[in-house]
């Protein structure tokens, strides 16, 4: 539901970046898989990274949100439709999550598993 009362929209808070944040958990959307997706995914997909990104930003302790594999298709996307993202306080990467991080810490989720995560608390 849009807010039809700009005022009544959360407002960024101060001295949330990423870097001050007391949160360290690492949120990564692998963008590796676009050169299979059609343009109307691509479009989907952007919209879910700006939607990630406005939410977290509004957090008191936002995530460490990471963007890698950022080139092909979802850049092209970013470049022509998302102003101002290369300013957005989050890690824009071109290598891919496997250059990044070690893979013990890395727990890979999508939609098509048939493994179900178990609950954490």
């Amino acid at each position: 539901k849009k807010a039809t009362n700009p005022e009544s929209c959360p407002k960024r808070r101060k001295g949330n970046k990423l870097c001050d944040s007391k949160n360290k958990l690492r949120i990564a959307i692998d963008c590796s898989f676009d050169d299979l997706m059609i343009e109307k995914d691509i479009i989907k997909l952007g919209k879910q990274i700006q939607r990630c990104y406005s939410i977290n930003r509004h957090m008191d302790d936002p995530l460490q949100l990471h963007l890698t594999n950022l080139q092909g298709k979802t850049l092209n996307r970013m470049n022509g439709f998302v102003d101002g993202y290369q300013n957005w306080d989050v890690h824009l990467k071109s290598e891919s999550l496997i250059e990044l991080f070690p893979p013990a810490e890395v727990v890979y989720l999508c939609a098509e598993s048939e493994q179900v995560v178990p609950r954490r608390n």
